[in-house]
């Protein structure tokens, strides 16, 4: 199957045409130990055929991934110049705490 129709399926189409293609490989691999079947490169291309749809795969959920990243980020931009001001806060209340530090040890 070319790479191009894959593409078009779903996630759950494409999981059910992985388990499909590894059931096919594994029937494929008894037959020819047991010598019903005799065309070895059945299963090369079987393999191929797995690796396209793995491949698919991989790209489709890098690009679920980059939709969550986009979404993740805008809400990260709103929450900088919060953040900013608490870790300006917690500088500040840090710095005042040393110096309060090194007069009890003094006394």
């Amino acid at each position: 199957m070319k790479t191009k129709q894959l593409r078009k399926y779903t996630t759950e189409e494409l999981q059910d045409r992985l388990k499909a293609e590894r059931k096919k490989l594994n029937d494929l691999y008894f037959d020819i130990r047991s010598g019903q079947e005799k065309d070895y490169s059945q299963i090369s291309k079987n393999r191929k055929n797995i690796a396209r749809i793995l491949s698919v795969l991989q790209e489709k959920s890098k690009t679920e991934d980059n939709k969550v990243k986009v979404s993740m980020i805008k809400s990260v931009k709103k929450n900088d110049k919060e953040s900013e001001n608490k870790k300006d806060k917690i500088i500040k209340s840090k710095q005042d705490g040393k110096g309060k530090d090194k007069k009890k040890k003094e006394k």
